[in-house]
């Protein structure tokens, strides 16, 4: 396949790094061990890979007389009525994503715990190396340290949020960090291209993901003891009443949470190439000509929030810079985001 003057690669966060890295752009090491040539090396294509790691804790309610977005599994005439609804209207419950909340918050550290110095400090005090291997590029650490600093300025911050809570109305309500400090990596074990790379997500790697996520349980907790939510007689159900001390919810957590919030991003990150960064700030990948990355993986750090929009202002970035032509001259690689 060619193109006359640019491919643009948009294969999303775990595609777009797994196609560079078979195409021989990639860590010169991890290349080298799979005898694929190294055309350039360049070692942050698959490292900084984020995303935000989901609790979904679970309720029962003795005094919930109306429909909530459950009848739509469990009320079969009503779910029937529901669809004719929204078939005809495109109105009606079924507009609402399931267990994408039709409330939703966002609170920043400050709003979720009065400990939040503590869990500053405990911040700036970890050590960044220890939660990379050891083989790590310094690169990819420059460009941590730098990650790190910002971070740390927005954990303390009262207008930053680090957390999303959603509710439908119904029995479950995810809990998401949405500014995780933890990275992980996106790397080819093969040369076969229908071969899906490793995903390791590094989840809770950093102490301050873990005990933003336990504050964020204990915060839930409080609305869900509110007279608001006790007049539905509200009981938590999962992780559980009993599950109270720290290291409890912390083990509930690490044992029930899921890596993913759907919103992988980051792993061909838009910094300076001396902190691991893959691509320019017109997304040009460094040390290719003619190549762009276009999906989230373009990300420095995980958007505190939904990803589709931010995906749609890289893509409107990229159609407005001066040296993209459009029709035939451009060769779209991949889609997704």
């Amino acid at each position: 396949v060619k193109a006359s003057r640019e491919v643009i690669l948009a294969a999303g966060a775990v595609r777009s790094p797994q196609i560079l890295q078979l195409s021989g752009v990639g860590p010169k090491r991890l290349l080298e061990s799979l005898g694929i040539e190294c055309v350039v090396d360049l070692p942050g294509v698959g490292r900084n890979f984020q995303d935000q790691p989901t609790i979904y804790m679970q309720f029962s309610y003795g005094n919930y007389t109306f429909p909530t977005p459950d009848w739509i599994f469990s009320n079969t005439s009503w779910a029937a009525e529901q669809l004719d609804i929204y078939n005809k209207n495109r109105t009606g419950p079924i507009t609402i994503p399931y267990l994408g909340g039709s409330s939703v918050t966002f609170l920043p550290l400050k709003n979720i715990t009065p400990s939040y110095p503590s869990i500053l400090a405990t911040t700036a005090l970890t050590n960044l190396s220890s939660i990379f291997p050891s083989t790590i590029h310094p690169s990819i650490l420059t460009g941590y340290k730098a990650q790190h600093d910002l971070l740390l300025s927005l954990y303390a911050s009262p207008d930053a949020a680090v957390a999303e809570i959603a509710w439908e109305g119904g029995n479950t309500i995810p809990l998401a960090m949405i500014r995780p400090f933890s990275r992980g990596a996106i790397e080819i074990t093969t040369t076969d291209p229908f071969h899906p790379p490793t995903i390791d997500f590094g989840t809770f790697s950093h102490p301050t993901d873990i005990l933003t996520s336990i504050a964020s349980i204990r915060k839930l907790r409080e609305w869900i003891s509110s007279p608001a939510m006790q007049a539905l007689s509200a009981v938590e159900t999962f992780p559980g009443a009993n599950v109270s001390s720290n290291a409890e919810i912390e083990a509930a957590v690490r044992n029930a949470a899921t890596s993913s919030w759907q919103h992988p991003s980051s792993s061909c990150a838009m910094m300076k190439k001396g902190w691991g960064g893959v691509v320019d700030a017109e997304v040009r990948v460094y040390g290719v000509k003619g190549l762009r990355v276009v999906d989230a993986s373009v990300f420095p750090m995980a958007v505190a929030g939904h990803t589709s929009s931010s995906v749609y202002a890289v893509a409107e970035k990229v159609s407005r810079c001066v040296d993209v032509v459009k029709g035939e001259s451009l060769l779209t690689c991949g889609v997704g985001c």
